[in-house]
């Protein structure tokens, strides 16, 4: 009897300390999402400012600025390699595969570029065309 309850102490131990953990990362998570996002301004004005030099350079012929149609389009996929991240990988996949299904008709007009092992591992089951890992 003695050694049941020291196991079930011992898992709800183990249970707190893992709840904990996902609180931590879904608040780093949160921070790190604020951050991309007070950016994102930023981001779009130095598009606006090398798409406006880019079109200032008529005379100029760099094959960077040759403007031609997308062939294909590659995602860069970011996930952990172990759980223990709350909702993150869940929420990335999920995106990733909502955009894919809206601008894509085939496998042949992407490719995905995949760091971690969740993301890989979820990519592969479904068969899809992962160029690295």
């Amino acid at each position: 009897m003695r050694d049941i309850k020291r196991q079930i102490k011992s898992v709800q131990s183990t249970r707190q300390i893992t709840k904990a953990m996902e609180m931590v990362a879904a608040a780093k998570l949160r921070r790190a999402q604020e951050k991309a996002q007070s950016a994102r301004p930023y981001a779009e004005k130095l598009k606006e400012v090398v798409s406006s030099i880019a079109a200032g350079t008529k005379g100029v012929n760099h094959p960077m600025l040759v403007t031609r149609p997308v062939k294909k389009t590659g995602y860069l996929v970011i996930t952990s390699d172990r759980g223990l991240a709350g909702g993150y990988n869940a929420n990335i996949l999920r995106s990733v595969m909502q955009v894919i299904k809206e601008r894509h008709k085939s496998s042949d007009e992407y490719v995905l570029f995949v760091i971690g092992r969740k993301g890989r591992d979820y990519f592969r089951r479904r068969n899809m065309p992962i160029v690295e890992e």
